[in-house]
């Protein structure tokens, strides 16, 4: 199974907060779109290995699952 990139986008990460060692980066717009997500949506990460490599999953939360 080969994967295809098919866009890339570059985000700088900042602290969450001065006090927090949380991180945040801002969600490109046009991913937004893709995903149709909107502020005080979710969304669910996912960590997987995939040929040796981390590849991080992101997709819109569903209630209804």
């Amino acid at each position: 199974m080969t994967m295809k990139k098919l866009l890339s986008y570059n985000t700088k990460v900042n602290y969450a907060t001065s006090k927090s060692q949380s991180l945040k980066t801002v969600l490109p717009r046009e991913i937004s779109e893709i995903l149709d997500v909107y502020a005080e949506d979710s969304i669910v990460w996912g960590v997987n290995l995939y040929d040796d490599k981390i590849v991080i999953t992101i997709e819109k939360y569903d209630e209804t699952k």
